[in-house]
């Protein structure tokens, strides 16, 4: 059983206060999950204009709204973060494109095989993507490994 599992009473109890709140003013949990996709659409346009660290804040509040997300597939959204926060910082010292081992296609594989397995298997698919994106953050993080004078083209 996941280490995560311990945590799961106090996360329910906490979802389940804000949930009580959003109940008493007039909120569905329809609106919720809208207004999450909304943030998370939200997060990639302002990452693509270049607004990386607001984008990462908006994809942070929509990754908060989702309640029955199983606990392993917070490795995948940790490993997400901190690609993107690699991909700012290398941005940011405009160090160009950087090659990595692990891209989208194989990450994205990971996770749409996870989604369709049974527990035991879509824990390992999640956290195996989630250890790409690290993986790959730290290919962008070593030193001499990005490539000068390219131009940087987004996207994680």
């Amino acid at each position: 059983m996941s280490l995560l599992y311990r945590f799961k009473p106090q996360k329910d109890a906490y979802l389940r206060s804000i949930a009580t709140r959003l109940g008493s003013a007039g909120i569905t949990a329809n609106e919720v999950t809208a207004l999450g996709l909304c943030l998370a659409l939200g997060s990639g346009l302002l990452a693509y204009r270049g607004y990386l660290y607001l984008a990462i804040v908006c994809f942070a509040s929509s990754a908060v709204l989702g309640a029955n997300v199983p606990p392993s597939a917070f490795v995948v959204v940790g490993g997400a973060f901190t690609l993107l926060f690699a991909r700012a910082y290398g941005h940011g010292h405009k160090w160009g494109a950087t090659p990595t081992t692990f891209g989208r296609p194989e990450r994205l594989a990971l996770l749409v095989v996870g989604i369709f397995c049974s527990t035991p298997i879509n824990t390992l698919l999640f956290v195996a993507a989630g250890l790409c994106c690290v993986f790959s953050s730290a290919q962008i993080l070593a030193p001499g490994n990005s490539v000068q004078g390219e131009q940087y083209v987004g996207g994680v």
